[in-house]
């Protein structure tokens, strides 16, 4: 489910990223993060090691990563247009 929350943007720049969506998206300290200028906004994805996907068989987590996988390569594609 896509949801709109409000944070605020401390005088650095940084930025809270909510708990549960950490916890949903795997973002620990120390996650590396993709910024994608969409031009309607930025977008963050998180970049999962490989390494920390070994084991994953959770039907609902498989399908999110195989999903992002193909909206990042659908997005590549438009930008190489």
């Amino acid at each position: 489910m896509v949801g709109k929350r409000i944070i605020t943007v401390t005088s650095k720049r940084m930025i809270t990223i909510p708990a549960d969506l950490a916890r949903k998206y795997r973002i620990e300290k120390s996650t590396k993060l993709e910024v994608i200028d969409t031009g309607e906004g930025i977008l963050l994805i998180p970049i999962i090691p490989f390494e920390k996907l070994f084991g994953v068989d959770d039907k609902e987590t498989a399908k999110e990563i195989i999903s992002t996988l193909h909206r990042r390569r659908k997005r590549e594609i438009e930008k190489e247009g």
